[in-house]
């Protein structure tokens, strides 16, 4: 079963930043690996967002704007969470089996168990309710989240001795350096932080 590691985005440009190679490269510069990002939650459906993610939708729901436009959410102020990284990763020991192995039901079980708990956690997604002097949460039950698969860590330097030995599969850096990727299976699921509150029509952080 997959752990789960979550982390808040410092900003819209930080999110952005991190997440352009994804879009643009897919997995961590290595060529044939790319799987294409998608759209998930009951919220993302409401906005009309299914099928790969592109970077130019995916920026544009990072500022706060919706994909025809107009704004998301009521405010955006500056120091505003545009959303959170939701990393599932396996075991060494499946990432490993994963690479050699080539057994599909390996990517098909571990994304189950991703979307499983993608959609618990969705029922649960709460907004804050301030009108009228309240002070309490409401339950809306959606969210709109992206998710990315990858099948290795970033790419880190070797030695000179085992970058001949493995220059098959050793990739070059902008300097000229070289880089070895690990196998390491996981995924990316980068959740909006946007809900849609029926009470008061409208969506909310």
């Amino acid at each position: 079963m997959p752990m789960l590691r979550i982390t808040q985005s410092e900003s819209p440009e930080a999110a952005k930043k991190y997440f352009g190679q994804s879009l643009r490269r897919g997995d961590y510069y290595l060529e044939g690996q790319e799987v294409a990002g998608s759209w998930g939650g009951k919220a993302a459906k409401m906005l009309g967002l299914d099928g790969p993610v592109t970077e130019k939708v995916f920026g544009k729901m990072l500022e706060n704007i919706r994909p025809d436009g107009n704004r998301l959410t009521l405010r955006t102020v500056e120091n505003r969470r545009p959303g959170y990284d939701f990393t599932f990763d396996v075991p060494k020991s499946v990432s490993l089996m994963n690479a050699l192995g080539g057994d599909k039901r390996i990517e098909a079980a571990a994304r189950r168990a991703m979307e499983e708990t993608m959609v618990e956690i969705e029922a649960e997604m709460h907004t804050r309710v301030r009108i009228g002097g309240a002070q309490n949460d409401r339950q809306t039950g959606n969210m709109v989240w992206a998710d990315f698969t990858h099948f290795t860590s970033r790419p880190a330097p070797v030695d000179d001795d085992t970058a001949a030995r493995l220059k098959d599969i050793v990739i070059r850096g902008d300097k000229g350096e070289a880089l070895m990727p690990d196998p390491h299976f996981h995924f990316h699921v980068y959740v909006l932080n946007a809900t849609y509150d029926a009470e008061e029509g409208r969506f909310k952080a």
